[in-house]
């Protein structure tokens, strides 16, 4: 029979032994991998096995005797499940029950004589709630209890009022955030003696428990910490080191995570390292002032992560480094990054506004792709390329500035931008690649300035808003299908600096009335002005005799020659 959490609850609160409980479904779950081992006297099994039940439900795995076979050595057995990797600590339920248990003295004696982090929650005594668990000890001791001076001074040993520990009348959520916060620490990572650029390093290669909702990375480490001994014969008389680097996928794919704090010695984030991390909503980047290297795919696929600083000492940022992070509303690149490279911030969906700093030369291909709530984009005053799909499909940006400095508008950088109004090159750009421009529906009218040599295939396909283009005067080629389907193009005057006009350069521009073709145009590609169902005049001051039937247009359609 299946019961639901309130009927275990009260089946256990009316059961008169642990045993009856057996073996009927209503005792909780033992997990077996990334838990919490409960240390407890069966005579509290009420309070504790409530407790139990109200964790997992939170999501919090717990081991307890339940998980023993009949037969098996509980001392053995104990010991057993609190040294495994997989234990990520302790909790310890105090009572004069347990601390009168001889079991339970011993689980205090291994614990403190290994490396576990542990945690108590104190019953109440005859008298009320006792805040720690060393003074718990002490009183039972001088109202006469049957406790042992062991256990007193162990008691001492472990739970004195530094230590951490809650009432038992404490909430759920007071219980799983003390535990998610507070047993969370280095013997859960592995560290490691790098050389980097002729330099020692300690880098984060390993994290054991990939459950942990909350990781704290220590800012240093003691000397036992780090796995490969042999290279710290060098170091003989250092006791502690810095970590100054993650190394790659550390906490990849660790569905649970959902802050991370990083100390402020990390220069590297490593490839891969949170990839796939879906419920990080939280890293301390305003803190990191040494990072310099977020590497490829660092964050890939953080799709709850809701802001990040880059700091100023960053000086790169890899490919798809935040790519996927869908959440991302708010991102500060900091003032020293030289390149943004492919996919680095690709299906950021919330992000609403970006700032590239004047440090930046370089914005890669799918650099901004598919940001589709950006409504403002500043580019710094140094960038030279704007790769390819760079900002394709930003469909909510309603205008751009292209500065001075960008020779390059690489293929499809805003293509797909269905908002864009307005866009002002810059005049040091000299191609504009395929389909740059394309399917910008809301583009009004566009300036191609005398510095722009190329206008490449589909540029601006589909720019069925575009009612006025002028063509720089140093435009030497027209690209194929370049204003194709220009609906509201009334008219278009092609420099005396073209040479080439690609197939079907204006086809489907069904508002044309009026072209002028400059005098260098040598060659007029199949189709060029197809479906022009209105165009009425051609003035050709070309020496070539304009082929009607090539060029897709009508013995109605008047051609005025000048030059013939």
């Amino acid at each position: 029979m299946s019961y639901t959490l309130e009927e275990r609850i009260k089946k256990i609160e009316e059961s008169r032994s642990y045993e009856e409980l057996i073996g009927k479904g209503i005792l909780p779950k033992v997990h077996n991998e990334n838990y919490y081992f409960v240390s407890y006297s069966h005579k509290d099994y009420k309070a504790v096995l409530k407790d139990i039940l109200e964790l997992q439900e939170k999501g919090i795995n717990l081991w307890y005797d339940s998980g023993m076979r009949a037969g098996e050595n509980w001392e053995e057995i104990a010991k057993q499940f609190i040294s495994k990797f997989q234990c990520k600590g302790v909790i310890f339920y105090l009572s004069e029950n347990s601390l009168t248990s001889s079991a339970c003295s011993t689980e205090i004696k291994y614990v403190l004589n290994s490396d576990k982090k542990f945690f108590s929650i104190n019953l109440p005594l005859g008298n009320g709630e006792i805040t720690d668990g060393a003074t718990m000890a002490q009183t039972l001791k001088n109202e006469g209890a049957p406790i042992s001076p062991a256990t007193v001074d162990l008691a001492q040993k472990a739970f004195s009022d530094k230590h951490l520990y809650l009432p038992y009348s404490a909430t759920i959520e007071n219980k799983k955030d003390a535990l998610e916060k507070n047993l969370v620490g280095e013997d859960l990572f592995e560290f490691e003696l790098a050389i980097d650029y002729f330099d020692y390093i300690v880098k984060l290669i390993a994290c054991r428990d990939n459950s942990i909702i909350s990781a704290r990375i220590p800012e240093t480490i003691s000397r036992e910490k780090i796995v490969n001994k042999q290279d710290l014969e060098k170091y003989e008389s250092t006791d502690t080191f810095k970590v100054t680097k993650i190394s790659g996928t550390v906490f990849a794919n660790y569905y649970h995570l959902e802050e991370v704090v990083l100390p402020n010695t990390i220069g590297i984030i490593g490839d891969n390292c949170f990839r796939n991390c879906h419920n990080l909503k939280k890293i301390n980047s305003d803190q990191l002032n040494n990072l310099e290297i977020i590497d490829d795919k660092a964050f890939l696929n953080c799709s709850s992560l809701l802001f990040f600083i880059i700091p100023n000492s960053v000086t790169y940022i890899g490919e798809s480094a935040f790519d996927g992070c869908k959440s991302l509303s708010n991102i500060v690149i900091g003032k020293s990054v030289r390149q943004i490279k492919t996919n680095a911030f690709g299906d950021c969906k919330s992000l609403t506004s970006i700032e590239i700093p004047n440090s930046v030369t370089t914005v890669g291909d799918w650099a901004f792709y598919e940001c589709n709530s950006l409504t403002k984009i500043k580019i710094g005053k140094a960038v030279e390329t704007i790769g390819k799909c760079a900002f394709s499909y930003c469909e909510s940006l309603p205008c751009i500035e292209i500065p001075n400095s960008v020779t390059t508008i690489d293929e499809r950088a805003f293509g797909g931008c269905k908002s864009l109004m307005s866009v002002k090159i810059g005049e040091a750009v000299k191609t504009i690649g395929e389909s740059a421009f394309a399917y910008c529906k809301s583009l009004s009218s566009i300036e191609i300035p005398n510095s722009v040599t190329t206008i490449g295939d589909f540029a601006f396909q589909e720019c069925n808003s575009l009612t006025k283009v002028k063509i720089g005067e140093a435009v030497e080629t027209i690209g194929k299908s370049a204003f194709s389907s220009c609906e509201s193009l009334t008219s278009i005057v092609i420099p005396d600096s073209v040479t080439n006009i690609g197939k079907g350069a204006f086809e489907c521009c069904n508002s044309l009335t009026t072209v002028k073709i400059g005098k260098a145009v040598e060659q007029i590609g199949m189709g060029a002005f197809v479906s022009c169902s209105n165009l009425q005049t051609i003035h050709n001051y070309t020496k070539l005799q304009l082929d009607r039937k090539k060029m897709g247009i009508g013995e109605n359609v008047e051609i005025i020659n000048y030059n013939l």
